[in-house]
């Protein structure tokens, strides 16, 4: 899934001080013995990238590992990763370079960040089926070639090749600067603001770059849009009001520091008032170190410091351990008081969501895990299905907030004593169950003066408004994370 995701799991057990024995294991020992041997050793085992029946199994076959249980109940996480591959594609049709001339500045922080001595420097020109290269872009004191007007000579802005160039690889970061007016001289109705339509202009107002937006996006990565308003003649002669936009095109997890600095360059110049990022898939649990802490505030009773110190991460998964002591968890119960937890979710995307949590009991999937060995794990083997559960519940507010709780009676007295010698495995998914796209800014579109009247050039915004429709589309009830909730009686 495309989405950025987090498990975090509430180890809820007294972790004493121990000193843990070898036990062997029949390899055709049943689950029910498992469970046994799981109490007596250590409890539910999550712990890195051990065998999740470490602590009393030797002679067993390697064991399903804790990331890869993990990772069967909540998506794993894109990893970063760094690329060197950068690009930045001109667009040198004629009047281009009024507008790059009159946002030289930022002209100069890409040549800068993007230096040609790492970047590769691109063009289209009239006859284009590919980018090609602009070899007299050779160092930074090269930036005067993008505003002298004798090198804008291309009649026609065929712009369909930048975009194709930008978007057909997940391994390089790119930057496309143009005024996205698309003219490649084909003559045909084109609507006008008053409703009319003209046979007589070649520049294209479609949603032409629709499919680019849409594959760009599909693979979970991010637009970034710089626009500049200028006014200039255009080629019929009329003075417009229009932009010119530094188009950044980011892979998901992309790490680059060049790419930081350019973009810190752009997004602090005064050129820029409202730069437009686009990242649908920017929607995460907020799950992080501040968590326990606020847990702990609002259950004093339950901290537990020197647990704490043991948390492991799974860099995998970026997951959390965040243990409790059984008996607090009682004494909470004794006040009437359930365990629960806030966990913030950050939504950085386009579009407005409404969240849903459903609970289930993942004990018995768990224990099936056990009996699994790697290979067959890794063969698509599964233990049974979850089996939904009211005992972890979640109250969620608006689509910034999830509150986790347990029902009182699964850390009562009553309860447990019932299941002695019995670990529990409770887990919470929340899903997206509907989004809506926010408005797009209206500085993605500017009115470009035909001959006959003033034409709206909307084939920016439109464009990526019906790219994030799509989006929406092919990402039906997407699962954003989990909670997973250990409980059993040490």
């Amino acid at each position: 899934m495309l989405l950025s995701r987090y498990i975090v799991i509430f180890y809820c057990a007294a972790l004493s001080t121990i000193v843990l024995t070898s036990c062997h294991s029949d390899p055709l020992e049943t689950v029910e013995k498992y469970k046994v041997k799981l109490i007596s050793a250590q409890g539910i085992v999550l712990d890195g990238e051990k065998p999740i029946n470490f602590y009393y199994n030797e002679t067993r076959q390697e064991g399903v590992n804790a990331s890869q249980f993990l990772s069967s109940l909540s998506p794993k996480i894109y990893e970063s990763r760094g690329i060197s591959n950068l690009q930045v594609i001109v667009d040198m049709s004629a009047g281009m370079n009024v507008g790059i001339e009159r946002s030289y500045a930022a002209m100069q922080a890409v040549l800068s960040r993007f230096a040609p001595e790492k970047a590769n420097y691109f063009h289209v020109d009239d006859n284009a089926r590919s980018v090609e290269p602009i070899p007299e872009i050779r160092s930074l004191s090269d930036a005067s070639f993008l505003t002298n007007p004798v090198n804008f000579r291309y009649q026609h802005s065929m712009l369909r090749p930048a975009l194709i160039e930008a978007t057909n690889s997940n391994d390089k970061v790119s930057i496309v600067i143009t005024d996205f007016l698309l003219d490649e001289g084909i003559r045909g109705n084109k609507r006008l603001r008053n409703g009319s339509y003209t046979r007589r202009e070649t520049a294209d107002n479609s949603t032409w770059a629709k499919e680019q937006f849409a594959s760009w996006f599909s693979q979970g990565n991010k637009v970034t849009i710089y626009p500049y308003n200028y006014r200039a003649n255009n080629y019929h002669g009329k003075s417009e009001s229009k932009y010119i936009y530094y188009i950044i095109f980011e892979p998901r997890g992309a790490i680059n520091s060049d790419l930081v600095n350019l973009k810190n360059d752009l997004s602090s110049s005064r050129l820029f008032n409202n730069p437009v990022e686009l990242d649908p898939s920017a929607i995460t649990l907020n799950i992080n170190a501040g968590v326990p802490g606020s847990c702990v505030e609002n259950y004093p009773t339950l901290s537990n410091p020197v647990t704490r110190k043991a948390m492991k991460v799974f860099p995998a998964l970026n997951s959390e351990h965040i243990p409790y002591s059984y008996p607090q968890l009682k004494r909470a119960a004794y006040a009437d008081r359930p365990i629960a937890c806030n966990i913030g979710v950050t939504n950085k995307s386009p579009f407005k969501v409404k969240l849903a949590a459903e609970g289930f009991d993942a004990t018995d999937y768990y224990y099936g895990a056990l009996a699994i060995s790697k290979k067959e794990w890794e063969d698509g083997k599964r233990p049974k299905d979850l089996v939904s559960s009211t005992d972890i519940a979640c109250d969620i507010a608006g689509d910034s907030a999830i509150s986790i709780k347990l029902s009182t009676k699964v850390i009562g007295i009553s309860y447990m004593s019932k299941h002695k010698g019995f670990a529990k495995l409770l887990l919470s998914k929340f899903n997206i169950s509907e989004f809506t796209l926010l408005p797009i800014h209206e500085s993605l579109s500017w009115n470009f003066e035909s001959l006959e009247g003033t034409m709206e050039n909307s084939a920016l915004k439109e464009s990526l408004r019906l790219a994030l429709d799509e989006f929406i589309i092919n990402n039906q009830n997407p699962q954003l994370g989990a909670v997973l909730i250990s409980i059993h009686d040490k």
